[in-house]
């Protein structure tokens, strides 16, 4: 059975990303591009993970994961918040709101994926808490080949 994917972001080119992202996975995804949107779509849907822009018209994402973690169709959700690289990020704010955890923008679709995954149980718990991935340590060079004699 899917698993339903709400994505909360005003950018409908962020909303289609997340759309391509998750065309062949095992999920439903419902859109809303503010709060209020979300709110209501959360009490349709009861998403099985909720993910949030950090920058939204009226209420900032912080806020809406507030609320959201205030709403019973969400409570428990995993809620994934989506900061923008160019804007600043406050981790003690995201914590304090209710983000299970977060994800820096541009993100990768393997990032993404393996992030949502974490989050509804399709991987280690371990990968879904923590701040927004760093990248990987360059892979160690093959060793040389023998001379001949």
């Amino acid at each position: 059975m899917p698993k339903t994917l709400l994505v909360v972001d005003d950018s409908v080119t962020m909303q289609k990303v997340v759309e391509i992202i998750f065309a062949h996975e095992d999920f439903r995804l419902i859109k809303a591009a503010n709060g209020d949107e979300a709110l209501a779509r959360v009490r349709e849907a009861r998403p099985d993970v909720v993910l949030v822009d950090a920058v939204l018209p009226g209420a900032s994402g912080y806020d809406v994961c507030q609320r959201l973690r205030a709403e019973p169709a969400s409570s428990t959700a995993p809620l994934l918040l989506m900061a923008c690289s160019s804007e600043p990020f406050d981790e003690n704010r995201a914590r304090a709101a209710g983000a299970t955890s977060w994800i820096q923008k541009p993100f990768d679709s393997n990032s993404m994926l393996e992030r949502v995954r974490a989050l509804t149980g399709g991987a280690p718990a371990a990968a879904a808490a923590s701040a927004p991935p760093r990248p990987a340590a360059p892979a160690a060079p093959a060793p040389a080949p023998a001379a001949a004699p």
